[in-house]
């Protein structure tokens, strides 16, 4: 019984740590992603010649 429950505690810590670790590389791609935006948002600003309005 007691091997067990360490087996069960050892899943559920590597279980733990793989949730972890993928919530961290979601959380630093969604960082670039958002960056990616920003610059994409500064070039068209900058690009469109400061024309407001519509034609």
């Amino acid at each position: 019984m007691d091997r067990k429950l360490f087996l069960w505690g050892m899943i559920g810590v590597l279980f733990i740590v793989a949730l972890f670790l993928v919530f961290q590389a979601g959380a630093s791609g969604s960082v670039q992603a958002v960056g990616a935006t920003a610059q994409a948002a500064k070039t068209a600003a900058v690009s469109s010649g400061g024309m407001v309005g519509g034609c």
